[in-house]
């Protein structure tokens, strides 16, 4: 037990004196910033413009001389024309081809999405097969899609009327 007490007390002790230390370097930074701040506001109160006599006060409110090179402002103010209102022309979707219509408010686009007929891929436009819409600006790929398809329809029906024989 006493040798546990002592071992306590030499670890208490080196404690102390790491904390006694530790003072004394914080008290010695603490001067060496004292020494710092006064120099630095030495430099501060050299590198400060002397002004001859005029305060900020009285430089502000000095008055100046107008200019005479320029018209007064209401002859130099130029009025806004007003706001011109230029037609928006008339973009063809090149799914319908109908005007006023685009990628995200074609409904003739969404319904035949939706009936599994075409697919879109980037620009382009894919059959159910995959294979891609023919598309050259005269035909629209609406009407190709709805041709193509109702022949698939027919030739179902047809094949289905002769397994039913």
């Amino acid at each position: 037990m006493n040798e546990a007490f002592n071992k306590m007390k030499e670890i208490t002790e080196s404690l102390k004196e790491q904390k006694m230390e530790t003072r004394k370097q914080a008290q010695g930074e603490n001067e060496d910033f004292k020494k710092f701040m006064t120099q630095l506001e030495e430099l501060k109160s050299l590198s400060k413009p002397q002004i001859g006599g005029v305060t900020n006060n009285q430089f502000n409110n000095q008055q100046f001389k107008p200019r005479n090179d320029l018209p007064p402002f209401s002859q130099r103010h130029i009025p806004y024309a007003p706001a011109q209102k230029i037609p928006k022309p008339y973009v063809k979707y090149h799914y319908c081809i109908e005007e006023r219509h685009s990628v995200n408010r074609c409904n003739y686009l969404f319904d035949d999405q939706n009936k599994k007929w075409v697919r879109r891929q980037g620009g382009g436009f894919l059959f159910p097969n995959w294979k891609r819409v023919p598309t050259d600006g005269k035909i629209a790929p609406k009407k190709l899609v709805e041709y193509f398809s109702k022949e698939k329809e027919e030739l179902t029906k047809k094949m289905k009327e002769d397994e039913a024989k």
